[in-house]
């Protein structure tokens, strides 16, 4: 079993933080385009920037995009080989706002609002 197929298990075991219809396996699924890039570097796969636009018209709600933001915080604590300073470039790279920044120490709580 890949590291990524034992996250989404644990992530999937795992309690809700809050009422979000949003999954934290919708998220990882919608981004698992994007692990090569976030653990090797070199160009944004198309594919991945669509699993992030994708992420965003899904994270509907504040709950949603709440979760969404505690998701990506969990994936990039639990999934090995992952550069953060690479993760953190993706929207920009895909040219995707999707309203917070991607890093382990934003508090997703602030963040509700996706321009």
């Amino acid at each position: 079993m890949s590291v990524t197929t034992a996250v989404i298990l644990l992530l999937a075991a795992g309690p809700r933080a809050t009422e979000s219809k949003l999954t934290c396996v919708e998220v990882a699924n919608k981004l698992l385009n994007c692990m090569d890039y976030v653990e090797h570097g070199g160009n944004v796969p198309p594919s991945c920037c669509s699993g992030v636009k994708d992420l965003k018209a899904e994270a509907a709600s504040a709950d949603d995009r709440r979760a969404a933001c505690e998701c990506l915080k969990t994936l990039a604590k639990q999934v090995p080989g992952i550069n953060p300073d690479l993760a953190a470039a993706i929207p920009g790279k895909c040219g995707v706002d999707i309203g917070y920044p991607i890093s382990l120490s934003v508090d997703c709580s602030k963040y509700v609002t996706i321009i």
